[in-house]
This record gives structure tokens, sequence and C-alpha cells, in this order.
């Protein structure tokens, strides 16, 4: 059933141009378009960390990122399908706009088989797609996003409206100077 209705909400939805090669005026557009799905209140903005060093190349298609299992007991993770993501390396260096596919898999056979003993770190997966990549990495670091990255050691933060609206224009701003 849940698969199904991913189906349905992308025949919905008008297919996102690239953000590859983009000129001003389709940066503009682009970024427009995503953050009007971000007003949709039934989704969530975050900001999530990502261990080690940025990496452009992985968040061009559907992937997916890691979050961690928080104290025993704990239930999976409250990002959802439709949620959109800031994604920030280990370096603090903030470079994709991703949305989430999927409800987090507890430690899925093919991340398991990826990551080996360091998948139980980070055990509950969600499935992605690219809303907004740059051709290439940008000076936006995390400090400039928000006031505090002390609750990116959990992985992953809420964001405001206005705090993804400006870290959103903020990457464009600097793709398009």
């Amino acid at each position: 059933m849940e698969k199904l209705l991913l189906q349905a909400r992308k025949l919905t939805r008008a297919e996102a141009p690239s953000s590859g090669d983009l000129d001003k005026n389709s940066a503009l557009a682009l970024t427009e378009q995503l953050l009007v799905d971000a007003r949709d209140e039934t989704g969530t903005l975050w900001l999530k960390s990502e261990y080690g060093e940025p990496a452009l190349e992985q968040w061009r298609s559907e992937w997916r990122f890691g979050s961690p299992q928080i104290g025993e007991g704990k239930g999976r993770p409250s990002i959802r399908p439709g949620d959109l993501v800031f994604i920030c390396a280990e370096t603090r260096d903030c470079y994709a706009v991703v949305e989430v596919t999927s409800y987090p898999e507890f430690l899925p056979a093919d991340y398991r088989a990826e990551r080996g003993d360091e998948a139980h770190r980070w055990p509950w997966v969600s499935r992605t797609t690219p809303r907004f990549v740059p051709d290439g990495l940008l000076e936006l670091k995390a400090h400039e996003l928000v006031r505090s990255t002390g609750g990116l050691q959990n992985g992953h933060i809420k964001l405001k409206f206005d705090q993804f609206t400006n870290d959103v224009r903020s990457l464009v701003r600097l793709m398009t100077d």
C-alpha cells in the first residue's frame, strides 16, 4: 500500500528540473518550486548531518541516509516521505537538498551489505530523491544556516520554514553569483 501511495504521489507532481548546468533563471525557478513544496505543512524540513566528506555525486540520483538508534527501545525516527532535507557533511559543508521517499527502514539488506558493522550505528535508513544538487561544492557552512549545530550530534535537526527558505536561497545565491 505504501509503495502504491508513493507512485500515485509522483503522478501528480511535475518533474523537477535537474540542478546541473542551471542558468540563473532556471536556478531561481527550481528554487521557487522547492520553496513552494516546502510550504506543504504535511512535510517536515530537516538539516541532516552525514558522516565524511561532501559527496555530491551520490545525491544526484536515488540514495539514502542513516539515522541513529537513540536509547533502548526507541522507535523509528519521525522522518517521513515528502520531507525535505538539507544535507550537511561532517565538515559542516551544506550542499544538497533531497526529498525523502520512504519511511525509515531498520537495517535494510542493501545498507548492511554496503556499510557492514558500521550500519548498526545508524540503523534507520531513509530513501531519497534529489531536489537541488549543485554541480560543485559551495562555501555554505552549517553555522551560517542555524544558530546552534549541537543538535546535529543526533544526525538531524528540524528546520523552521524561514530557516529552510534562507538556507536554500543562500545555496542558490552562491551557485548563481
